[in-house]
């Protein structure tokens, strides 16, 4: 309900303004500019841009009740009683002046086009305006004398008429130009209670000036024209100026207030960019302001976080240890007295002594699998010092080492391509690479002759290790669960092991940015690829990272 009384308050202030802005205009007529041409007067109703500014403020319906309920659609009767029934033309065409721009106005506010361009509809107006002259204005002259003035011309030539129209085109161009500058004035769009756009402060004072300005120019040239060049008295030029001094002031108002309506909204919206501007920068600073304050407390946090986590560490590496040494040292224990027992009682039968060694056995594959997992728990917060690593190198020893460790297996190592270096830990790489062989081995020992091959090759931008060998392989679509902790596809009875060596090498490999992919055929064999990247020149110079 309120807002519809603000509503209805609005529409009655709009209805009184339109009212009285009609009498104020219908009031001036009688004060118009006459210009007497060729026996006939000519006028110009300035007046008439008070209902013009209300059709562009508020719309054509507006524009209508102004010169309706003001009487100025009469004003031709009044101004040109001798035209007789011709004077029906230019009220016609006053409402389709009005009518045409106050659509406009309309418009405009929801899009603008070429169509709805106030000059455009100006000019469509024009067109319309000089075809109603040169069809009606001719006939209506010549219909019965009318009853307000039996003092009539009843015939005019189409020079006077187009002068007619000429000057009513010229009029209604002159006073469209000065209405839709001064709508740009802010106190003008107060009076009418539309937006004051932000950029609009300067207009009133920037518009004046121009025309001021331009106006003065004129004048002063005319005014030394009429002085050195036509001879003619200033007294009489100025209290009785002629047709063509008036004409010449009226379309160089017309030039200078359609320069300066140009003038004055560029300046507005330059006006309007640079609030704009000021106003996005403001907020952008905030931004910055509060992104800065957010990046002092992250780093903050992430300091805070940082120490807490390194105390974590610290104390997960301490309990790790202490866990370690918590649980081997039983184990030891029972290993030592096995060892005891064995020693102690050579008479044993073969059964005790077998059933003492498994259990030997057992303490050190507990003692083994501890070391393994605490290796594991160990390896993401290693810092490691990092070298070119010759991954043929590290094969050649490691495959030194098996050939010694296994004198009793008969395993044929073969070892081809180039060498290849990598960028990492020596002794982190030789341990996954080491975890790869071992399994090589471990399940090539049913083979009377062992098949482990070992090719080194660089393909685009990854140097591959790959490993090859004839043993039991495994179903391929197992090779996922391979890679879990203490995940086994054998029972220990089989083959021993922890179940964290292929674990262990493949987070070796990932922390140093490559990768391991494994392919196998049952009763057949194993190939696993170890790809590295190969070293690029932002690695040089590196000493050392987090593995």
């Amino acid at each position: 309900m309120k807002a519809k009384g603000k509503l209805d308050k609005l529409e009655f202030y709009k209805i009184i303004v339109s009212f009285l802005l009609g009498v104020i205009s219908f009031i001036g007529i009688f004060y118009s500019i006459r210009i007497e041409f060729s026996g006939t007067s000519i006028n110009f109703a300035l007046s008439l841009m008070l209902p013009m500014l209300v059709a562009l403020a508020w719309g054509w319906k507006y524009g209508f009740l102004s010169i309706s309920l003001g009487l100025v659609f009469i004003y031709p009767f009044i101004l040109g009683p001798y035209n007789g029934w011709a004077s029906l033309v230019p009220s016609i065409t006053l409402f389709i002046w009005i009518g045409l721009h106050g659509w406009g106005a309309i418009s405009r506010k929801n899009v603008r086009t070429i169509w709805n361009n106030i000059y455009t509809l100006q000019l469509i107006h024009i067109v319309i305006k000089l075809i109603l002259y040169l069809l009606l204005f001719q006939p209506l002259l010549k219909l019965d004398i009318p009853f307000w003035n039996t003092n009539i011309m009843e015939n005019l030539g189409l020079d006077i008429i187009m002068i007619f129209a000429f000057k009513g085109v010229i009029v209604d161009s002159i006073l469209l130009a000065i209405c839709d500058s001064i709508l740009l004035m802010p106190f003008i769009r107060k009076f009418f209670k539309l937006k004051i756009f932000r950029g609009s402060k300067y207009n009133t004072p920037a518009l004046l000036s121009i025309v001021t300005f331009g106006m003065t120019f004129t004048l002063l040239i005319m005014f030394f024209n009429n002085l050195f060049i036509s001879r003619i008295d200033i007294r009489t030029w100025v209290a009785n100026p002629d047709a063509g001094t008036i004409l010449t002031l009226s379309l160089s108002l017309l030039l200078f207030i359609v320069m300066a309506g140009i003038t004055v909204r560029y300046l507005q919206k330059n006006q309007e960019a640079r609030i704009i501007l000021e106003k996005r920068n403001r907020q952008y600073l905030q931004v910055i302001e509060k992104i800065n304050k957010m990046n002092a407390d992250l780093e903050n946090l992430v300091d805070k976080r940082t120490k807490e986590l390194k105390f974590a560490v610290k104390e997960m590496e301490e309990f790790s240890f202490g866990v370690s040494h918590d649980l081997k040292s039983p184990i030891r224990a029972i290993d030592a007295y096995s060892q005891m027992l064995l020693e102690d009682n050579p008479e044993i039968d073969n059964k005790s002594k077998d059933m003492i060694e498994s259990i030997k056995k057992h303490c050190n594959g507990m003692i083994n699998l501890i070391d393994k997992i605490l290796e594991y728990s160990l390896l993401s917060n290693k810092k490691v010092e990092i070298e070119y690593v010759d991954i043929a190198e590290v094969v050649g020893e490691l495959i030194t080492e098996y050939r010694i460790g296994y004198p009793e297996r008969l395993i044929n190592f073969s070892i081809s391509g180039n060498s290849i270096l990598v960028l990492g830990d020596k002794i982190l790489i030789k341990d996954a690479i080491g975890n790869i062989l071992s399994n090589a081995v471990k399940y090539t020992r049913n083979r009377d002759l062992a098949e482990i091959n070992i090719e080194l090759k660089l393909i685009g931008e990854e140097n591959i290790v790959s490993i090859t060998d004839n043993g039991i392989g495994f179903d391929i679509k197992h090779k996922d669960k391979i890679f879990n902790i203490f995940q086994r596809l054998h029972g220990n009875d089989e083959y021993e092991g922890s179940g964290i060596g292929l674990t262990l090498a493949k987070k070796i490999i990932a922390n140093h940015n490559g990768k391991i992919e494994i392919d196998s055929i049952k009763e057949k064999g194993t190939k696993v690829d170890i790809i590295f990247p190969m070293i690029s020149s932002s690695d040089k110079g590196v000493d050392e990272y987090d593995v």
